[in-house]
């Protein structure tokens, strides 16, 4: 709900009790917890896409976790309107470094469409397994750098569930 006075706006939502995903990812999740929050998290960006809007600025921090473990997906202050063929125009980088696309860091492309989203959710479930950012540098230019190059490892493994995460996300990025 929002609503104005002569000097504010005021915008009013859930209150959630769990804090935002970026506070609860500073201790290891459980599998389970993290199963549902992924799902939950798709089906949130899938919803925003359904309604012919972009996000733009998924990330952790835009993840709100209520008492019952469900996740609420918010600050929409960067999304953007889809056009008849399932695009927006961008004339400049829209995000938060470590989560945002290569499609919105190259500045030849003017045009994007629902991929940046997904890009920001492969880069989020990675951190969510792994305790850091695929693509993180010591430098916010080393950061895009790595983003644009698209290259980052994952820890060696032969656990199959590992194996079939680590599939998503690499489809995801």
């Amino acid at each position: 709900k929002a609503f104005q006075d002569s000097n504010y706006l005021y915008i009013l939502m859930e209150y959630c009790e769990g804090g935002d995903l970026l506070n609860v990812m500073e201790e290891p999740i459980a599998e389970s917890d993290t199963i549902l929050y992924w799902a939950e998290i798709v089906r949130a960006v899938h919803s925003v896409h359904a309604l012919g809007y972009i996000h733009r600025d998924i990330k952790p921090d835009n993840v709100l976790v209520k008492a019952n473990g469900h996740i609420c997906l918010t600050d929409f202050g960067s999304c953007s309107l889809l056009n008849d063929k399932g695009l927006v125009t961008g004339t400049f980088a829209v995000g938060t470094p470590d989560y945002v696309s290569p499609e919105i860091l190259d500045t030849t492309v003017k045009k994007y469409g629902v991929e940046c989203d997904w890009w920001s959710c492969g880069v989020m479930f990675y951190e969510m397994l792994y305790e850091k950012t695929p693509f993180a540098g010591a430098t916010l230019i080393e950061t895009y750098a790595n983003i644009q190059r698209g290259t980052f490892d994952f820890p060696s493994t032969d656990n199959t569930v590992e194996l079939l995460r680590q599939d998503l996300i690499k489809k995801l990025l």
